[in-house]
């Protein structure tokens, strides 16, 4: 079952031209603590993250998967060995979009789009709890960025922020969201 798993991972990584080497260390201690549950997770990345798809990451804004960041700036994961190869598992989660983003890779993202509804809907209701109008950003000690009030405003007269497929229209793209 594993060796069918790793060899299904295999052919995927060389379909997406991505490093083929998923470990630093001991080949011993990375095969042993490879389980079939990572290689099904990784899979699943690898099958929702192709170029050119629709995602929605965790800025709960889709957006279109450009490819895989460089393998430089690949960050090893969590699932990490120390002992006499002090070794860790490269885990392909720094995903590149087309509006010059990446995800955080975080756990939570990236996962299947929303739909445009949901993404209007779950944002006009942050706004109103977060009352961006007049209300004073937590994090920055500041008001709320420009484009966030108009992101809002837009959304009470019944207009969109986003197009067909969720992925936020260019008037109201920015650094923040």
């Amino acid at each position: 079952m594993r060796k069918r798993l790793r060899r299904r991972l295999a052919e995927k990584i060389r379909e997406l031209n991505l490093p083929t080497k998923l470990y630093r260390g001991s080949k011993f201690q990375f095969y042993r603590r490879f389980s079939s549950r990572w290689i099904r997770e990784l899979l699943d990345k690898l099958e929702l993250c192709t170029p050119g798809t629709v995602v929605e990451d965790c800025d709960y804004f889709n957006h279109v998967v450009k490819g895989f960041r460089p393998d430089e700036t690949f960050q090893h994961s969590n699932r990490a060995w120390y002992g006499r190869g002090r070794g860790y598992f490269f885990d392909f989660d720094q995903v590149e979009f087309e509006d010059g983003r990446w995800s955080c890779g975080c756990p939570a993202s990236p996962c299947p789009p929303s739909t445009r509804e949901d993404i209007e809907q779950g944002y006009l209701t942050w706004c109103r709890e977060k009352d961006v109008e007049n209300a004073i950003d937590s994090f920055t000690k500041k008001p709320y960025p420009e484009v966030v009030r108009r992101r809002y405003r837009t959304l009470v007269v019944g207009g969109h922020i986003v197009d067909a497929r969720g992925v936020m229209l260019p008037e109201f793209a920015s650094e923040q969201t």
